[in-house]
């Protein structure tokens, strides 16, 4: 049966809600989880040839508490906004270069003299392998024609012998092909530690702002030592240990390396910084519990302004208020606990599930879809959603983290090197208990408001689960590309750049753009809603 042109104009299109996520991230146990969240709904507009962007919804701001990040982050958030104070600090430009010359004369010295010795020696050894042949050629020689002259009377009285009791041990050829293979195994290991360091020489601009060490985390003595003890030193060797758990969050960005590489890697170059930056070592943790106090001053001022007033929060859980900044009203949550933030996060995906199965429009609708900027946030979107389903595990695990030591008598203990450890045991034991226990159940989070076109969030009997989590990533859109966004390279744009070029065709992105709130969630969300809909990922329904 063949339907008409007009009963098929009389149906509705489905509709679908669209929603823009920016994310803020917390770097712990060496991972990145969410500790602030927007999401915009927004469409396109229908009628308006100037502004494509029309955000249709009341915005939702999810945060954790100033006070929980610091006291869980291993790396300073918010690592842009201390790169200035990084580049102050530090030394750079002529005053860096002259640091680096004397270094990098050295280890290319070191590197060309190594490599001259390692050729002589192995010239050496292949020599001595071909006289060794040789030998063993002619001998061979010598003892066929022996045996030659003898075998007619010595076939019928040999008895069966074990001929490997006439072997030597130390001069089998399986001995000396071992041998050989753990001297050239280790001369490779010593040249590549060579060129690693001529490379870090060359390609170092400066120290990474995105993993500082947080006071509060790490050990101030060790901190210390990173500058006062000899690079060679155990001491050093020790402090080194106590921050290498930063070397899981390598962001190298235009010739900036992270600290404990350099730690690693190159500890006279890592020294020599630190030394012509700083004039003491108690000059240098100052400047890190400076940049801790900033970090937090910021991360207030930001909630402050989500918050637009005075609501305290509930304990334990958050604290869950209606508010209005600059005219515009925003659904705002503050979360004392990961676990909370957790929590919230699976109930606000959930909340957008139940908006197209029991709105009004319901029969109307087909789904939403959550557009995002790059790949990061889908996994830690996801990583953050387990945290509630191991609540009580995971709940240990952060609370067992402690204020670190101010300093220590020495011996092993001073810089707390079994912390991590301690908290994995700690996490695997409340697992446990919780298995054992299942009639215990953690209190229900404070409900979060409801979310526009959306019914109250409740208790859900489908909570959100981390596989199920898909969000749309804009910069691997082929519409995105297609749109001029992407440059000839193939370098995908910062959001900062992707709205500039949207500001063009876009009154709404040129409002945004006119008052800049970089790496503020709200403000970064309503700039993806910009770049999706000035692409043509969203088109009018």
């Amino acid at each position: 049966m063949h339907a008409t042109r007009a009963t098929l104009q009389r149906i509705a299109p489905l509709k679908r809600s669209y929603y823009a996520l920016d994310l803020e991230f917390v770097k712990f146990n060496g991972g990145e989880y969410v500790r602030s969240a927007a999401l915009v709904p927004f469409e396109s507009a229908r009628h308006s040839p100037c502004t494509l962007t029309s955000f249709c919804g009341t915005p939702t701001i999810l945060e954790l508490s100033p006070a929980e990040t610091m006291r869980i982050a291993e790396p300073l958030p918010c690592g842009e906004r201390l790169a200035p104070r990084v580049t102050q600090a530090f030394v750079h430009g002529e005053a860096l270069q002259e640091l680096l010359a004397p270094l990098e004369a050295e280890t290319a010295a070191a590197l060309t003299s190594y490599s001259e010795i390692r050729r002589a020696l192995r010239m050496r050894r292949r020599a001595a392998a071909s006289a060794a042949r040789g030998a063993q050629h002619t001998a061979e020689h010598a003892a066929a024609a022996e045996e030659a002259q003898d075998v007619a009377g010595t076939v019928g009285s040999v008895e069966d012998t074990d001929m490997e009791d006439f072997l030597d041990a130390d001069e089998s050829p399986g001995s000396l092909t071992s041998a050989e293979t753990r001297a050239g195994v280790a001369e490779e290991r010593a040249l590549s530690a060579l060129a690693r360091r001529l490379h870090i020489i060359r390609a170092f601009k400066g120290i990474s702002p995105y993993c500082i060490p947080n006071v509060k985390r790490f050990d101030r003595e060790a901190l210390e030592l990173l500058h006062a003890a000899p690079a060679d030193s155990q001491d050093f060797a020790a402090a080194t240990r106590h921050i290498s758990c930063l070397q899981v969050y390598d962001r190298r960005r235009g010739g900036s390396r992270l600290l404990p590489l350099l730690a690693r890697h190159h500890p006279a170059l890592l020294q020599a910084v630190l030394r012509r930056s700083f004039t003491s070592p108690g000059d240098w943790y100052g400047w890190l519990a400076e940049c801790a106090a900033y970090v937090e001053a910021g991360l207030v001022e930001a909630r402050d302004a989500h918050r637009g007033g005075g609501c305290s929060a509930v304990p334990s859980c958050a604290s869950s208020v209606h508010v209005a900044t600059n005219a515009e009203p925003v659904h705002f949550a503050e979360c004392d606990t990961m676990s909370a933030m957790a929590d919230h996060l699976n109930r606000l995906w959930c909340s957008l599930r139940c908006a197209a199965d029991t709105g009004a429009d319901a029969p109307q609708r087909s789904g939403f879809k959550v557009y995002a900027y790059g790949s990061r946030d889908e996994g830690a979107l996801s990583r953050t959603l387990t945290l509630s389903f191991t609540r009580a595990s995971s709940s240990l695990a952060l609370s067992s983290l402690s204020p670190p030591p101010t300093g220590g008598t020495g011996g092993v203990s001073r810089f707390s090197p079994s912390r991590r450890p301690q908290m994995c045991a700690a996490a695997s034991a409340t697992a446990t208990a919780t298995d054992t226990t299942p009639s215990s159940s953690p209190a229900e989070p404070a409900a979060l408001p409801p979310f526009p076109a959306a019914a109250p969030v409740q208790s859900s009997p489908l909570p959100t689960l981390p596989s199920d989590v898909h969000l749309v990533d804009v910069t691997q859109h082929p519409l995105f590309a297609t749109a001029g966004f992407v440059s000839p390279p193939k370098r995908m744009p910062s959001l900062l750049a992707a709205l500039e070029k949207a500001a063009r065709r876009d009154a709404a992105a040129a409002a945004l753009l006119s008052s800049p709130h970089w790496h503020d969630p709200l403000w970064d969300a309503k700039a993806l809603a910009c770049v999706c809909t000035t692409s043509g990922i969203v088109r009018p329904a």
